[in-house]
């Protein structure tokens, strides 16, 4: 397969069957060579990275809309950037955070949109099979005289989930609506906010609007990330492989 082929399966990969999907990444990595499945994944990455960066370019000196309020597509934009980004010139970096913020209102969203929830299907479909084939392989050991307990009861890393899926993660787990009944959070969201700055290494800047769209009747569900179904199923399906049943 070549480059431009593999480019075109990246875009079109929201649109495939479940079948076709699976299918494919079989075919791509060997029928799920571990190491083939996570290079596919970082270049699944980079080929995105560069769709949003060619974007941002395009974009760059745009009027940004009036409206301060950040969106939940603008969060996971941000997220996906900072993560995937750490070697990119300064000055493309600039570029990239000052584009992201003038595009959500404009006729440029559903383009915005489509990048950012194309890779969804993609990333945690690749994570399930990496998961499926460290399980086998753990499984494998153990056949060989691993310590069957330990394999059973293995530690699964989240902590590179996105700044929404933290949020949904503490949502799901009843950690804000207990929290919520404490003092000072029951009074004032900003409180809740810098509390959980600290827990999930988000700036309370980026928190409040999205607790205040969840938590405050009247107001404007557009930030509310429990609205970004996608990202609820996965996190929905975390959950479950670790053996907690989300509402």
């Amino acid at each position: 397969m070549t480059q431009i082929e593999l480019n075109e399966f990246y875009d079109e990969y929201m649109y495939l069957s479940i079948f076709l999907r699976t299918k494919k990444i079989y075919e791509l990595t060997n029928n799920l060579d571990l190491f083939l499945l996570k290079a596919l994944k970082i270049d699944f990455n980079k080929h995105y990275l560069q769709k949003a960066l060619q974007l941002a370019k395009e974009l760059d000196g745009h009027v940004p809309s009036q409206n301060t309020e950040y969106d939940e597509i603008a969060f996971r934009a941000r997220d996906f950037l900072a993560s995937s980004i750490r070697e990119m010139d300064k000055n493309e970096l600039k570029i990239v955070n000052q584009s992201i913020d003038g595009i959500l209102s404009t006729e440029n969203y559903e383009l915005v949109e489509m990048i950012f929830e194309g890779m969804a299907d993609f990333l945690y479909d690749i994570d399930e099979l990496i998961r499926y084939k460290e399980n086998i392989n753990k499984t494998i050991d153990v056949a060989q005289g691993e310590n069957e307990n330990e394999a059973q009861d293995e530690l699964i890393d989240y902590s590179e989930s996105n700044n929404v899926s933290k949020i949904i993660f503490l949502q799901k787990l009843g950690l804000i609506e207990y929290m919520r009944s404490l003092s000072p959070f029951n009074t004032t969201i900003n409180s809740l906010a810098n509390a959980l700055s600290g827990v999930t290494g988000i700036k309370p800047s980026t928190i409040q609007p999205m607790l205040n769209a969840m938590l405050s009747k009247g107001t404007s569900e557009k930030n509310n990330p429990l609205k970004s179904i996608k990202t609820v199923n996965v996190v929905i399906n975390k959950l479950a492989n670790i053996g907690f049943k989300a509402e």
